[in-house]
């Protein structure tokens, strides 16, 4: 009983460390993205100036 108590409170700190991971690359993923949506109004606008 004792070793499947620890091996679950294991098991939750892992849960918790990949949830904060995710966390952390959802941020990164939506940094990027904004670079990506300025990138593509330059863009845009570069080809609206050419038309």
């Amino acid at each position: 009983r004792a070793c499947i108590r620890a091996s679950m409170r294991r098991l939750a700190e892992m849960l918790r460390l990949c949830k904060s991971m995710l966390q952390l690359s959802r941020w990164q993923v939506s940094d990027d993205h904004g670079g990506e949506h300025a990138g593509c109004g330059g863009t845009w606008a570069a080809s609206a100036d050419d038309d």
